[in-house]
């Protein structure tokens, strides 16, 4: 993906603070999409998405566990109300071991 592929288009990415995460949200960044990372790690979420932001992308943290219902319900939440819309979902969190 380069230039502005993605413009306008909104990626959720759970797992997001993790290295696989922020790499794929560094490619959508690049390609131009808004970014929700979403994290079980708010402190690290939040890193993340300074990150980004301070590279020039468009994005934001959002703490949750993607294994509780409620919790990934409030994920999708706060982000609509950021972005209005979800274009593309990376469902990267997992635990290993």
């Amino acid at each position: 993906m380069t230039g502005n592929a993605l413009t306008d288009r909104v990626a959720l990415i759970t797992g997001g603070a993790g290295g696989i995460g922020i790499a794929i949200a560094r490619r959508f960044g690049a390609a131009g999409a808004k970014i929700a990372l979403a994290d079980l790690r708010s402190d690290a979420a939040e890193a993340a998405a300074n990150e980004l932001n301070r590279a020039g992308y468009d994005a934001f943290a959002v703490a949750g566990d993607v294994s509780d219902p409620i919790s990934a319900q409030t994920i999708v939440e706060r982000t609509l109300a950021k972005f209005a819309r979800v274009d593309i979902l990376v469902n990267n969190a997992g635990v290993m071991g």
